[in-house]
């Protein structure tokens, strides 16, 4: 599965929820829903790990020293881009 630029922003614009975003995403991935919400919380390991300076301070900034949920990921940084 590929986050960020990969998954379109139309297709989180139509889902009507996080539960509706995991099987969009899913559904256009040939994968289940949970297995997407495994790769996701993968990815924010990864995120919160990366070797940018910057990328990591961001990530603290939003999250602190907590490791989000995928829904809480995304309600966090879907309101920050909003800002």
């Amino acid at each position: 599965m590929k986050i960020g630029n990969a998954v379109k922003y139309d297709t989180m614009k139509k889902a009507k929820s996080n539960k509706d975003i995991f099987e969009t995403i899913a559904g256009k991935e040939g994968i289940s829903s949970d297995e997407a919400r495994r790769e996701m919380q993968q990815a924010i390991l990864a995120a919160r790990d990366n070797h940018d300076s910057k990328k990591r301070a961001e990530f603290k900034k939003w999250f602190g020293d907590k490791i989000p949920t995928p829904k809480e990921y995304i309600y966090v940084v879907t309101r920050e881009i909003k800002k």
